[in-house]
């Protein structure tokens, strides 16, 4: 699964257990998670630091 900075080229991929790390700019950041075969869904992830 491969997950993007909504608005950037910048983006990761999830490790075998999940896991992902990536810098956000500011707390009112959206991620997009891609998968081949399943919509993509975005998610608004504020200030956290886990999700």
């Amino acid at each position: 699964m491969s997950i993007l900075l909504k608005g950037t080229n910048r983006g990761t991929t999830m490790d075998v257990n999940g896991s992902y790390k990536l810098s956000l700019p500011n707390d009112k950041s959206a991620l997009i998670f891609r998968y081949i075969g399943f919509a993509n869904q975005e998610i608004l992830v504020g200030n956290k630091t886990s999700h």
